[in-house]
């Protein structure tokens, strides 16, 4: 994936073994940019008095970012199950608004660090 729409997957090589359909794409569905989506699934559920619910997108968004982070921060692979059965917990022990103390705190290394 580039940020140039060019969404393609290549081989060692750079033989193009895969590449995303756009016109395929805009043949099948009027609308195709999902921030627009998102706004017409928010109108929709406004008009028909339905809930947005999200939380499992969010959810899910949220423990893949944090997987990626861990396994960049470790240097190890890391699965669904190992993440969800972790103890990691980064929350600060109080959440009060202010001034936080940070001298607790490393800055990772990628690749150095332990679970």
């Amino acid at each position: 994936w580039s940020s140039n729409g060019g969404h393609v997957i290549k081989d060692l090589a750079g033989n193009v073994v895969w590449e995303y359909d756009h016109d395929a794409e805009k043949a099948n569905f009027k609308q195709t940019d999902p921030y627009t989506l998102e706004h017409v699934n928010m109108v929709n559920c406004i008009r028909s008095n339905k809930p947005i619910e999200q939380a499992s997108e969010t959810a899910v968004s949220n423990l893949a970012a944090i997987m990626g982070r861990e396994s960049s921060y470790t240097g190890q692979e890391t699965t669904w199950d190992a993440m969800t059965a972790s103890p990691l917990d980064y929350t600060p022990a109080d959440l009060n608004i202010g001034k936080m103390d940070m001298s607790g705190f490393t800055t990772p290394v990628p690749g150095s660090g332990q679970r």
